[in-house]
């Protein structure tokens, strides 16, 4: 079994969503913006055989961040965490 990780700048509000599957905080703007990036990026490595494992986050604090990987999605410049998404290639 292979394993491979990506690590991303992404919005700090963004990470109950992602670690927890709390959405709670999001609104719908957020929600479409965060549904657009685990789709692209995701689902892009799907598309290679690589099956989604989780995420992880480091314990540093976030810090603004004008040029994150979630801007092709029209989010702006925030407070950033860095994120890794780990993969499976069975």
């Amino acid at each position: 079994m292979q394993h491979d990780s990506m690590e991303y700048s992404l919005p700090a509000h963004w990470l109950p969503a992602l670690i927890n599957a709390d959405y709670s905080g999001l609104n719908d703007e957020d929600n479409e913006q965060l549904t657009a990036f685990t789709r692209s990026e995701v689902g892009g490595m799907r598309q290679q055989g690589w099956r989604f494992g989780h995420w992880a986050y480091d314990d540093q604090e976030s810090s603004f961040d004008p040029f994150h990987d979630a801007r092709f999605t029209g989010c702006l410049p925030c407070d950033c965490q860095s994120v890794t998404a780990h993969f499976i290639k069975a």
